[in-house]
């Protein structure tokens, strides 16, 4: 199944074929997960087609549907989830060579975004000026590290989430796991990596139990909170993404948007926290987890963070 987005992304490519009206470089963005590199290979089925369909039964589909086609060019990072500049190099030498089947050479570049400096300008040479056969694809989670000059002469598309109607018809849950359409903000990769994380349900139970123990407000809850936290280190990240997402609902529950709330199996706990504490205070406790994650990243003493984070959570209370 595909979201509306991806059909209308994918008609968009078909249509500007057809048309003759395909542009040299496009950047797909998106959030990880939602279905990019999904709906690439989809999109390259039109460039290697030999009768620009997405029949997959020419030898242009077949290839490109084995990996096999030539003029399907892919640069996927190493495994160290990195660029480095002679594969980039050695990827612009192929992309000057002329399409052996088709009209086009299709190149997907995943993860472009993670792309240092120097790894960009090397491509922004060909995106300048490249062979007339040439269509780049840039998959991006974001954009904010691709350079202006390469920015300034792609095509941007979105890829936007999936409603939660599309994530109920292609992802079926039982009503104790349904809150997870919500939880998962329309991104399915996001959704099937919680259902197969056999942790997740624990840690999101831990983190909330913990979160509503420091708002108790008393020196053991406090404790008790801290011992929680940094006794999983492991699955931090979920506990710390679990209480922000609650503080979040109990925000939209005191502006009267209770249609907006994710964490519903949760209602219990999102009103005795509403209850506690003002929206003002609510506002400044999310600020405090949420920066934790990238605090954690410029300090290895995950500890100390944790009962740092605590004792500002008990600070913005007794205000």
């Amino acid at each position: 199944m595909l979201s509306f987005y991806q059909q209308k992304l994918l008609s968009y490519f078909e249509n500007s074929i057809k048309d003759d009206s395909v542009r040299h470089a496009y950047i797909l963005k998106g959030p990880r997960g939602v279905g990019k590199k999904y709906l690439s290979h989809l999109i390259e089925l039109y460039f290697a087609c030999n009768h620009s369909m997405a029949c997959k039964e020419c030898t242009g589909c077949k290839s490109a549907i084995a990996g096999a086609n030539f003029d399907i060019v892919r640069l996927v990072p190493n495994e160290k989830n990195k660029y480095d500049i002679q594969t980039v190099r050695t990827i612009i030498k192929r992309v000057y060579e002329k399409p052996s089947g088709g009209k086009y050479k299709f190149v997907v570049i995943e993860s472009a975004h993670i792309m240092e400096s120097v790894c960009q300008n090397a491509l922004l040479k060909i995106i300048e000026e490249p062979p007339a056969y040439v269509v780049f694809l840039l998959l991006c989670d974001s954009v904010s590290n691709i350079l202006p000059t390469i920015m300034s002469r792609v095509m941007t598309l979105e890829l936007l989430p999936w409603s939660k109607e599309e994530m109920v018809s292609c992802f079926p849950l039982d009503n104790e796991d349904s809150f997870l359409y919500n939880y998962c903000m329309g991104n399915p990769g996001v959704l099937k990596s919680l259902l197969e994380d056999e942790n997740f349900k624990s840690a999101r139970s831990a983190a909330i139990g913990a979160i509503l123990k420091v708002v108790d407000s008393s020196q053991a809850g406090a404790f008790e909170a801290f011992e929680i936290l940094s006794g999983d280190k492991e699955h931090l990240h979920i506990m710390l993404e679990a209480i922000v997402s609650l503080l979040r609902d109990v925000m939209f529950l005191k502006n009267g948007l209770s249609d907006q709330i994710v964490n519903t199996d949760k209602m219990s706990e999102i009103k005795e926290i509403s209850n506690s504490v003002t929206l003002a205070k609510c506002f400044n406790l999310t600020e405090i987890v949420g920066a934790i994650p990238s605090d954690l990243r410029n300090n290895e003493n995950v500890s100390m963070q944790i009962q740092s984070m605590i004792m500002r959570i008990e600070s913005v209370l007794k205000q």
